[in-house]
């Protein structure tokens, strides 16, 4: 996907009922925001649907709505960016998106299946190592920066060493940590987090759980002076938001 997202209409219309985001072959509905609810409550919600052609808008990815943010901070002028900008600055921007742990493994995965939601929390060597197994299969060959991708792109691996709670030393370093990379989905994506953090004073902070097995929620969040990126949430509570698109 390029950088350039354009603030589009599906009809007419509809301008002031449905203003969407067209980023390549993605639509994001800046009316499908859903929230705030449990992280789970979010991968079962109905996000709309698309008037165009009548289906359903599906839960974003974290990756996607990541994107979404960088977008919505650099075009706060208009007025249906505010409730994207407010699911960063008040709560939590999530997306149907988890992040696995073993002490070798950090591996981002979108659209997980149940059997991986099955364990968010639960934190069972067993089961997490068998879908940390499972999901290293799915990977390709292309490598960034030390994370490996999975050829259609929703799956990111790379080793847990070095991932950690951390104040990272400049907004820049967003864009080539690895942790940033595999949560983003890709080098382009990690960049733009890294503008993003931008609009704050203070250098941004990367957070990792310290369980050896787990399986957690990825998010963006902001204080008054600075950006966090969260790879180690348990997503129970009722503080999160996410967008829908197709």
């Amino acid at each position: 996907m390029k950088n350039e997202m354009k603030l589009d209409e599906l009809k007419k219309e509809v301008i002031v009922r449905v203003p969407v985001v067209r980023d390549g072959n993605v639509v994001y509905s800046l009316k499908s925001r859903r929230g705030p609810s449990k992280w789970r409550n979010l991968r079962n919600a109905d996000y709309g649907k698309n008037p165009e052609n009548d289906t359903p808008f599906r839960q974003l990815s974290f990756p996607e709505n990541e994107r979404l943010a960088f977008w919505a901070f650099s075009n706060d002028t208009e007025l249906a960016t505010k409730p994207v900008i407010q699911a960063v600055n008040s709560y939590w921007l999530t997306g149907n998106s988890l992040v696995v742990y073993t002490p070798k493994d950090f591996i981002g995965v979108d659209f997980p299946e149940e059997s991986i939601v099955a364990q968010l929390g639960n934190d069972s060597k067993e089961n997490i190592t068998r879908i940390a197994e499972s999901l290293k299969a799915r990977l390709g060959k292309r490598e960034d920066n030390d994370v490996v991708f999975s050829d259609d792109g929703r799956v990111r691996w790379t080793k847990r060493e070095g991932i950690f709670t951390q104040d990272l030393s400049s907004k820049s370093a967003l864009a080539t940590y690895r942790g940033n990379i595999v949560l983003s989905g890709s080098l382009e994506n990690a960049d733009l987090t890294s503008k993003l953090a931008d609009k704050y004073s203070a250098n941004p902070k990367f957070w990792a759980s310290d369980a050896k097995y787990a399986v957690r929620v990825p998010d963006l969040v902001a204080s008054d002076i600075r950006l966090h990126v969260y790879a180690g949430n348990f997503g129970f509570n009722d503080g999160w938001f996410s967008f829908g698109g197709q």
